[in-house]
C-alpha cells in the first residue's frame, strides 16, 4: 500500500511538472505586422526561421526564433498587406507561398522577397474589391508541381467587397498558371462559401480534401 501511495505521489508530481512546462509562455517582440497576427509559420528543419503575417502591414521575418523581427527585407514585391496562411514547398524550405486577399504570392528566397502569382485568376482592379481572396495554398502530397489555392479568408470583410469565396483554383505547373477547378458550394461565391481551413487527408498519395466553411459543416472531396 505504501509503495502504491508513493507511486501516486510521484505520478502527480511528474504530471504537475509536465503541465507547468507546457503552460510556460514567453512574450516575443512586436513583429510589426499590423493590428492582428493572421498567419504564423516555422520553417521546416530550422526552428529559428519564423514568419508572421498581419492584417495591415505585411510580413515579419525572424531568423532567431522570434527574438528579433525585420520587415525591411520581408515585404519586397508585395502589393497587399492582408495575409492568410503560409505554405512551405515540400522540396525546398527556402521556397514558400503566402495566401492573401490579393491572391497567391511566392518567395524563392526564404521570405526575403515575393512575387505575385495571379496568372489565370480574375483581375483585381479596384482596391475595395478583392476578386480572388485566398486562404490556403496546398501542395499535392504526390506531386510538388500540382498546387491548389482555396478561396476564402478568416477575416470578416463587409459583404459585397469580396468575391469568389469557395473557389478552388488549380495549377499543374508549380503555380505559374491557375485554372478555376470547382466551387465548394456550386452557385455561391460570397461569404456563405467562405473556406476558412482546408487540408489533404493522410497519406503520401491522398486525393481527399477536407474543408471548413463559415457557418457550414465540414466538406469532403475525393
Amino acid at each position: 500500500m505504501h509503495n502504491f501511495r508513493m507511486f501516486l505521489v510521484c505520478a502527480f508530481m511528474l504530471q504537475a511538472r509536465v503541465v507547468a512546462e507546457v503552460l510556460h509562455w514567453e512574450p516575443l517582440l512586436e513583429p510589426g505586422v499590423g493590428g492582428a497576427v493572421t498567419a504564423l509559420a516555422v520553417a521546416p528543419g530550422g526552428s529559428q526561421r519564423v514568419f508572421v503575417g498581419g492584417d495591415m502591414l505585411g510580413v515579419g521575418r525572424s531568423v532567431d526564433g522570434g527574438k528579433h523581427w525585420t520587415q525591411a527585407d520581408a515585404n519586397a514585391g508585395l502589393k497587399t498587406g492582408e495575409f492568410a496562411e503560409f505554405t512551405f514547398d515540400p522540396v525546398d524550405s527556402n521556397c514558400l507561398w503566402m495566401a492573401t486577399m490579393d491572391g497567391p504570392y511566392q518567395s524563392r528566397h526564404g521570405g526575403r522577397s515575393w512575387s505575385q502569382r495571379r496568372e489565370g485568376l480574375l483581375s483585381d482592379r479596384q482596391w475595395t474589391k478583392y476578386s480572388a481572396p485566398i486562404q490556403k495554398i496546398l501542395f499535392d502530397p504526390a506531386d510538388a508541381r500540382h498546387l491548389l489555392a482555396l478561396g476564402g479568408n478568416k477575416r470578416k470583410f463587409d459583404v459585397g467587397k469580396c468575391f469568389n469565396y469557395g473557389a478552388v483554383w488549380e495549377s499543374q505547373d508549380a503555380g505559374e498558371d491557375w485554372v478555376l477547378r470547382s466551387r465548394i458550394i456550386p452557385g455561391l461565391t460570397n461569404h456563405e462559401a467562405n473556406i476558412t481551413c482546408v487540408a489533404y487527408g493522410a497519406g503520401a498519395h491522398s486525393q481527399t480534401l477536407f474543408a471548413a466553411v463559415t457557418g457550414k459543416q465540414l466538406y469532403n472531396k475525393k
